[in-house]
């Protein structure tokens, strides 16, 4: 009650005539009556729900001189605000209380304040408020766990962006709050939506990590900057490639101006009426340029099947199946307890089934 960590506040600490009414959405899920997609409500409401509680709790020490909230915030708390624009996010959100009041950025903090941060300690279950929409598939779930998960991405749904042509497609962020359960870490800051860590092209399936919570979020994204995380692609590209089976070779050819390695080796190969011989590859990328494993295939002569971007026009081409590309194999450190996850995923049976290509079988 009186900012031990983990305890809801009172709402009696904001006076009613100091309360903004900023917008906010699906607090406390289905059954509270604040859940809605354009709820407005008081920053105390939060506090009344079991999503929201005081986490972090400092008093600033005297002799300070007068500072700005948000700096005030990364002052004390360096982990937690590890810039200028999470602390202002946070003020801007009402997750920071000065003395019991929502505090603004604009707001100067003296010596003998004490401060308060709220924080998200449960995320609401799939589907409900403004998580996830009630019509959006569930995507299948290969891993998952209270700190992240990793699905299978089918071939055709963007990861981020997309043009007005696919305005109809469905979300990934609406897919991954469908399909994933809110995780139960309280101290981990639970996230309002399950978040991609990283990006698959459009026409790539595979296995894509998702994060669950803040920390797993901040942990998995540096883990990915570090080349902490390796990731295995399977392909089946155009020609007969010299190399033995098994033998790992590497591509370093800079991209767009830069630095781009792409390592790979021939795991079978099979004669094409339409392309003379495909074979079937194992990726892994060292880097990770825009569409690097496609623009480098193409660099050497062997375009990936069904890349219709970046198909040579000298080929024959036939884009009846898709991209040929996959993410069938993940292997990163678990971004809570440090051990060596590793995920994998069998290839897409398209890879098998290609008698429309003309290929008697794969040797």
């Amino acid at each position: 009650m009186l900012g031990a960590r983990g305890w809801l506040l009172p709402a009696l600490l904001v006076p009613p005539d100091q309360q903004r009414l900023p917008t906010c959405h699906g607090i406390g899920g289905a059954s509270s009556p604040f859940t809605g997609d354009s709820v407005r409500c008081s920053p105390t409401m939060r506090l009344h729900s079991d999503a929201f509680a005081v986490v972090e709790c400092a008093t600033v020490p005297p002799g300070s001189d007068d500072s700005l909230l948000p700096d005030v915030l990364r002052t004390l708390w360096p982990h937690r605000f590890t810039s200028q624009s999470s602390s202002r996010k946070a003020c801007r959100r009402s997750l920071v209380l000065v003395d019991g009041v929502v505090g603004r950025s604009a707001l100067k903090v003296a010596a003998g304040c004490t401060l308060s941060v709220v924080q998200r300690v449960a995320a609401p279950s799939p589907g409900a408020g403004r998580r996830g929409r009630a019509d959006a598939q569930a995507l299948r779930v290969i891993y998952e766990d209270d700190s992240l998960a990793v699905v299978y991405k089918p071939a055709g749904i963007a990861v981020q962006g997309g043009n007005a042509s696919q305005s109809q497609q469905m979300p990934l962020r609406a897919l991954l709050a469908n399909s994933l359960q809110p995780s139960r870490d309280a101290a981990d800051q639970p996230l309002w939506r399950p978040q991609h860590v990283h990006r698959l092209d459009r026409p790539t399936s595979g296995l894509l990590v998702v994060a669950k919570t803040g920390q797993a979020l901040r942990t998995l994204s540096a883990g990915f900057k570090d080349r902490l995380v390796h990731k295995r692609y399977r392909a089946v590209v155009a020609g007969h490639l010299n190399a033995p089976k098994g033998r790992t070779k590497l591509i370093d050819t800079p991209l767009s101006g830069q630095s781009a390695k792409t390592y790979w080796r021939v795991v079978r190969r099979a004669t094409s009426d339409l392309f003379g011989e495909v074979s079937l590859l194992d990726l892994f990328p060292y880097t990770g340029r825009t569409h690097q494993l496609r623009r480098h295939m193409v660099s050497i002569g062997h375009p990936i099947v069904g890349d219709a971007k970046y198909w040579p026009s000298s080929l024959p081409q036939d884009n009846t199946r898709g991209l040929l590309l996959s993410a069938v194999e993940l292997e990163l450190p678990h971004p809570k307890t440090g051990i060596l996850l590793r995920v994998r995923t069998a290839q897409p049976g398209s890879f098998d089934d290609i008698v429309g290509y003309g290929v008697s079988r794969f040797s």
